[in-house]
């Protein structure tokens, strides 16, 4: 059985904003709030599973037993997306000041219980530490001047003259997390004692963190101070303290909640089996922003979709799950339009072999230049996740000139490597590779697209590339690592500025239909801002002929195409099975060649259907599962499902039902008071209703049942 924390609220970041002197800009890079920007805990909230550890600090820091709470805003701060990376990895550390490290400490050893100072100052100095592979990381800090011009300096490891972070962090989560890292078996022992020689206090640190986790003592539970009346009843009974309602600008005086998690087949069925067995404490108690987050009050607002578990965690925590997020798989998962929920093929560890192999830059961020060590993730340039419209990669592959089923988009010619930061900006699609003209003319005759027969195949190993500006990106500097050391043997770091019209040429393994693709589908997109559209327009003109393109590739496939033996080739004339090999599985990712073959996707849930979930805990050690030939849907394009019509609302009642039946005796059946007892639905003529929200009523409402359907459950 695995357990795992409840989720983030979002009073956490809101908090945690409120309180941060440097207005939720980068703590270490000072960077605007635009610039991919992470809210990071101190000291892991991973570490509330550890209830005697979590104990222990309480005792120590002269606190209420089951009131330490590790989402308070005094255990996190805002850090760039690879900045975050570097320090989940333990890479560096926030030092603090040798004065509030001294403060916990009488003459010769750590202050108990009674003698613990409470320091509730509004902020305090901090040092960056570097802890261990940094020697080939750069840093980069924005500063204001005088004249109310921004300039941004470049430090270089050891980072002896970075300046001094003030930030709302308390120490003493920077002391337990740093003492956690310097105490680990597994930290270098040299490294270690460098640091101790370096900053002789740090053992002071070490220290503390070993008192403060240590055992308590022997009369621990008969201290009023400790364990008070009003909680004494929860302790006895071993019981999680009830979600707080308090409102988001204080941090709720609870330990976060361990969630069970159960490796089931059934997505739905864990979930149910996590409320069934939530204690009367435990229940959710539901507002009226819940609703608000369900998006069902209007027709056809079907996308979230909530289960009792997720409607359980969400009250404890005030944040809703994301509702295709699943714990006990680490495999991609989506949500299509309806009820169905599919799985993606996970990435195979070749992909970024392959990319490495193939890359010009030797695994360095493509953009900075930076090192392999600074926090460098694997980029798909055009979204696998579009693997899922197999319509759309059966056009693709038409107009590219190749046999159906082959586009796979884990190619390395569809990969880069980038920094953490920028890779999150690409996400939110903030900027993007520009092809070289010519390498985009290359694709038209005289004034339209090739066709299939007079497609370019063009396999030059490199091509150029430009950074290319979106949106947002107005307060966002860029720098880059030059290949030549300057005089002192440290590697030159230029840094750009919007709108970054000096940036060097990139020189990419990257294909350019990949980049055209995913460019054009940016601009062409409703949402992208027409102003911006027309600006990029007249900077770059043929920015027309790329959307063009995008809309030529993606557009529909010829009525003969199937007729078409270069298309459908003898050996996969029979369509899903030629997919696979003789044994009626697909070929593995070796991690030497890119399989000719599209990326799977396998339904793994499907509600209000007489199917068999399929089972979701399947794994390979070889990073690219196998599957059988009747598991694969990637042949049959997800379809839109609407939701069930009121004669299947029986069918909910039943699952309703079983669910309640399973609670013990005793526990909460009904979602009462806070949790929408007299709730107010607007309905289509305006009018307000009250209703008694039971479980029977809002499992109804969470499967995809439309408002008609709700009415037929009272």
């Amino acid at each position: 059985m695995e357990y795992d924390i409840e989720p983030i609220s979002p009073g956490v970041s809101r908090r945690a904003g409120h309180a941060d002197p440097n207005g939720r800009r980068c703590l270490i890079e000072n960077c605007s709030s635009t610039n991919a920007i992470e809210f990071v805990h101190v000291f892991d909230r991973v570490n509330a599973l550890d209830s005697r550890q979590t104990g222990a600090l309480e005792w120590y820091w002269n606190r209420e037993k089951h009131t330490l709470n590790f989402d308070t805003q005094r255990n996190v701060f805002f850090c760039g997306a690879s900045l975050h990376q570097l320090y989940k990895e333990r890479k560096w550390a926030l030092l603090p000041e040798f004065s509030d490290v001294q403060q916990y400490y009488g003459w010769a050893i750590p202050f108990g219980r009674t003698q613990f100072p409470i320091n509730n100052e509004p902020t305090f100095q901090y040092t960056f530490l570097p802890l261990q592979d940094m020697e080939d990381v750069y840093l980069t800090r924005q500063r204001d001047l005088s004249d109310g011009q921004q300039t941004v300096d470049v430090y270089h490891y050891p980072f002896t003259d970075f300046p001094k972070i003030t930030s709302h962090v308390h120490p003493t989560f920077a002391i337990i997390h740093l003492g956690s890292i310097l105490r680990s078996e597994s930290f270098n022992h040299e490294i270690r004692m460098s640091l101790y020689e370096r900053y002789p206090f740090l053992r002071k640190v070490c220290n503390l963190r070993n008192k403060w986790t240590g055992l308590l003592p022997s009369t621990a539970e008969e201290d009023p101070t400790y364990i008070t009346d009003s909680r004494a009843r929860e302790v006895r009974h071993s019981q999680a303290l009830p979600p707080s309602l308090s409102p988001d600008d204080s941090t709720p005086r609870r330990r976060l909640v361990a969630v069970r998690v159960e490796a089931k087949g059934n997505d739905e069925s864990e979930e149910s089996s996590n409320f069934s067995s939530s204690s009367s404490t435990e229940v959710a108690q539901l507002t009226s922003l819940a609703l608000r987050q369900l998006k069902l009050v209007k027709a056809k607002s079907y996308g979230n979709h909530w289960t009792p578990a997720k409607i359980n965690a969400w009250a404890k925590s005030n944040e809703p799950p994301s509702a295709s997020t699943n714990l006990a798989s680490s495999r991609t998962r989506y949500h299509m339009p309806g009820t169905m929920k599919y799985e993606m093929e996970p990435i195979s560890p070749g992909v970024a072999r392959r990319a490495g192999q193939a890359d010009p830059n030797e695994r360095r961020c493509l953009i900075e230049n930076q090192s392999s060590t600074s926090a460098i993730e694997v980029v798909h340039v055009w979204d696998r996740v579009n693997a899922l419209d197999q319509q759309q990669a059966g056009a693709v592959e038409w107009f590219w000139k190749r046999e159906k089923y082959t586009l796979n988009l884990d190619t390395q010619r569809n990969v880069f490597f980038c920094g953490a930061s920028l890779h999150q900006l690409y996400k939110e699609r903030k900027w993007a590779l520009l092809p070289e003209a010519s390498d985009v003319r290359q694709y038209y005759g005289r004034a339209i697209p090739y066709g299939r027969i007079q497609f370019p195949i063009n396999d030059r190993p490199t091509f150029q590339y430009t950074f290319l500006p979106l949106q947002d990106m107005k307060d966002i500097h860029v720098t880059r690592q030059r290949d030549l050391p300057d005089s002192d043997g440290q590697q030159m770091v230029d840094v750009y500025h919007y709108p970054y019209n000096d940036f060097p040429k990139i020189t990419s393994h990257v294909h350019p239909t990949f980049a055209i693709i995913h460019l054009g589908s940016i601009i062409n997109s409703r949402s992208f801002n027409h102003t911006i559209r027309m600006s990029l327009y007249d900077k770059y003109p043929f920015l027309r002929d790329i959307c063009h393109l995008s809309n030529h590739w993606t557009g529909r496939v010829p009525d003969h195409a199937e007729e078409d033996t270069t298309y459908i080739t003898k050996s996969r004339a029979s369509g899903a099975q030629d997919l696979h090999t003789s044994t009626g599985l697909l070929p593995s990712d070796d991690g030497t060649c890119t399989p000719q073959r599209r990326l799977w996707v396998r339904r793994i849930e499907a509600e209000m259907s007489d199917e068999a979930p399929c089972n979701s805990s399947e794994s390979s050690s070889s990073g690219s599962p196998s599957r059988n030939a009747s598991e694969i849907t990637n042949l049959n394009p997800p379809q839109y499902i609407p939701p069930p019509k009121a004669s299947n609302i029986r069918l909910v009642q039943e699952d309703a039902l079983t669910a309640l039946r399973k609670q013990p005796r005793g526990q909460a059946t009904q979602l009462t008071s806070e949790a929408l007892r007299v709730h107010k639905l607007r309905l289509d003529n305006g009018r307000r209703h009250r209703k008694q929200w039971t479980p029977i009523k809002i499992l109804a409402l969470i499967k995809g049942a439309s408002r008609e359907s709700v009415r037929a459950v009272q």
